[in-house]
């Protein structure tokens, strides 16, 4: 804190405030935290047990961990939506005029204009990176192969992928490290691209997993399901 401002804020702050101001600079050289403080009127400045520490500003209240969340780093993934919902581009709300069934991770989605979806890799990890917002636990990789068999050029550059694990559906954490490559740019008819996508899904819950492929607002979104361990 900039000694300078501290000094003018209390030489012109009102009482109250010089006490909240005290308040924070003992808890700063304090190695065990904020300790509660009072003022005149009987408030009590400290830990308010009637306020969840692990739930970050605007993030809808979950149940308390499961077991399995403890394993992906002990951070609480939230519950999935019932339905995944389409991605706005544009702000447009999508039409799709294309969709396909739904597909185990060992086959393919083909869409009726010759466009398709496929996983060619699944490779299990630990998460190994170090930094800001990094937690440590497994992850799962997955590979995917887009292939433009329809007459059009088709554009990858806002694809949306999504993985869903257990029940009730938890959404993933996404990881982001060296093996992350997205799909991006404009395939032309009879072209391929490919693209790898992690995510933190524990692994008690490998055998019951869905990973939703947005790709554009022609198509509605491809639909992997089931083990990936």
């Amino acid at each position: 804190m900039n000694r300078h401002y501290l000094e003018d804020a209390m030489t012109h702050a009102h009482p109250a405030a010089l006490r909240a101001v005290a308040c924070v600079a003992a808890a700063v050289l304090l190695a065990g935290g904020l300790a509660g403080c009072s003022d005149s009127s009987g408030d009590t400045a400290g830990p308010d047990s009637s306020s969840p520490s692990d739930t970050p500003s605007g993030t809808p209240t979950q149940e308390s961990p499961s077991p399995s969340a403890i394993e992906t780093g002990k951070r609480r993934d939230p519950l999935a939506p019932t339905e995944i919902p389409p991605v706005i581009r544009g702000g447009e709300t999508p039409q799709p005029s294309f969709s396909a069934d739904p597909q185990p991770f060992d086959q393919p989605i083909e869409y009726p204009d010759g466009v398709s979806l496929e996983v060619t890799g699944i490779k299990q990890g630990e998460v190994t990176d170090q930094g800001p917002g990094v937690v440590g636990g497994p992850k799962t990789a997955f590979k995917l192969v887009f292939t433009n068999g329809s007459k059009k050029p088709v554009e990858l550059n806002q694809v949306v992928v999504t993985a869903v694990y257990g029940d009730p559906g938890r959404l993933a954490h996404p990881v982001y490290d060296t093996q992350s490559q997205d799909f991006a740019g404009r395939v032309a008819p009879g072209k391929a691209a490919q693209a790898r996508y992690v995510f933190s899904i524990p692994r008690a819950q490998l055998g019951n997993v869905t990973v939703h492929v947005d790709f554009d607002g022609l198509h509605a979104a491809g639909r992997f399901t089931g083990d990936v361990a």
